[in-house]
Parts: C-alpha cells; sequence; structure tokens
C-alpha cells in the first residue's frame, strides 16, 4: 500500500488495472474504499483488464482475461474501449492525458528513486542495489 498524489481524482472515484509492470498485479488508486473496491471487484470478475469507477459506478471497463494483460476482442473494440478509458479518467477529474499509461509505470522498480513494488517500496538509488523500505520514516 502507498499514497499517491497528483492525480485531480474527485470523490468517490478510483482506477483499478491490472497492466502495471513489472509485476502486473492489480493496483487500484482512489479517492474512497468502496469505489477502489468497486474497481478492483470489477477486474477481478473479468479476470483482469482497466476500471474507472465514479459514485458508485463503473463508468469504463476494458477486460483483459488473457493474463490480465491482453482483450480476447478485436483490435478496434479494444481501441474504443480505451478512448473511453480516457475520457473516463476525465470525468472523475484526471487533468492529465493518457493518464492510464502513466499509471501502468507505477509499480515499475527501476525507474526513479521510489517505486512500489509487489514486495513493498522499492529504493533505486544510482550504484546500489534495490533496497525495501518503509514508507514513512519518523
Amino acid at each position: 500500500m502507498g499514497l499517491v498524489s497528483g492525480t485531480g481524482f474527485k470523490k468517490k472515484s478510483a482506477y483499478a488495472s491490472t497492466v502495471s509492470h513489472d509485476c502486473h498485479n492489480l493496483l487500484v488508486v482512489g479517492t474512497d474504499d468502496a469505489a477502489m473496491c468497486l474497481a478492483a471487484n470489477t477486474l477481478i470478475d473479468s479476470r483482469g483488464g482497466i476500471a474507472v469507477v465514479n459514485s458508485g459506478r463503473v463508468i469504463a471497463h476494458l477486460a483483459l482475461p488473457f493474463g490480465g494483460l491482453m482483450s480476447l476482442g478485436p483490435m478496434e473494440t479494444a481501441a474504443k474501449t480505451v478512448c473511453d478509458i480516457e475520457a473516463a479518467m476525465q470525468q472523475i477529474g484526471c487533468p492529465h492525458p493518457a493518464f492510464e499509461m502513466t499509471m501502468i509505470l507505477i509499480g515499475l522498480v527501476v525507474l526513479g528513486e521510489l517505486r512500489l513494488s509487489n514486495r513493498g517500496l522499492v529504493e533505486m538509488k544510482d550504484g546500489n542495489p534495490p533496497k525495501l523500505v518503509d514508507l514513512f520514516v519518523s
């Protein structure tokens, strides 16, 4: 678990995805526990994908049941649904274009100094091996 800022998400909104480099675990970001739970459960039910929730409703959902990474439908349908997800991200307050592409990198531990992994928060500094660190320092 970690804290994410800068999304612009409105109250009662959430984003969830199983496309999350390198671990491809379920990543959920939101402003409300119920919204995050609905987004996560939507992806669990569809065996992976991307979901956006606003005020108790799933407003966009791309099912990616093949390994949580790939659609089983036509490319044109998946592409249209990605556009729907981008519009839904704006609807929940995210001012950034194609923000889902940024979100899939939040777990990529080889970028930047701190990354969230399936084992916890990882510190990556030049010349040092990766190190698990505490989120809060006293």
